[in-house]
């Protein structure tokens, strides 16, 4: 009997980080500055990630919401397809910017910074943030 062929793995790093500089709408539509967020970064090309980049915010107790994008994250601003999830699952079209240290990954790239803004988070309408994290390499 032949063996099957090893199936290729997700590829990702995960941590977690801060955001920082919300506009009101952000605040009025209940988060926080300084607010801690668990992330998860799952970049195109890797295993089985595929041609997208996807990025995930995790907020203690109530929200997530996620990003992707064909292709890689830009420094300026592209518009990106996002996802929430809360009472409810809701898919929403937005603007996102990313940085990332070290500006090239490979398989075994240990950690990964990256600093960046989304507009209208969440799907919240006039909702910017900034966000920073710091990740690790898994699994």
């Amino acid at each position: 009997m032949l063996a099957a062929p090893a199936k290729a793995q997700q590829v990702e790093w995960r941590g977690g980080g801060f955001l920082s500089s919300l506009t009101q709408a952000c605040l009025d539509d209940g988060y926080k500055e300084h607010e801690y967020v668990s992330v998860r970064y799952r970049p195109k090309g890797f295993g089985s990630n595929g041609s997208q980049s996807r990025i995930g915010f995790f907020h203690p107790l109530f929200f997530a919401t996620s990003y992707a994008i064909n292709g890689n994250f830009a420094k300026s601003f592209k518009p990106v397809q996002g996802g929430g999830t809360s009472a409810g699952t809701f898919l929403f079209e937005t603007t996102m910017k990313l940085t990332q240290k070290p500006s090239k990954l490979t398989d075994s790239t240990p950690s990964v910074e990256l600093s960046g803004q989304i507009r209208n988070y969440g799907g919240t309408p006039d909702c910017t943030m900034a966000f920073e994290v710091n990740l690790t390499r898994r699994p």
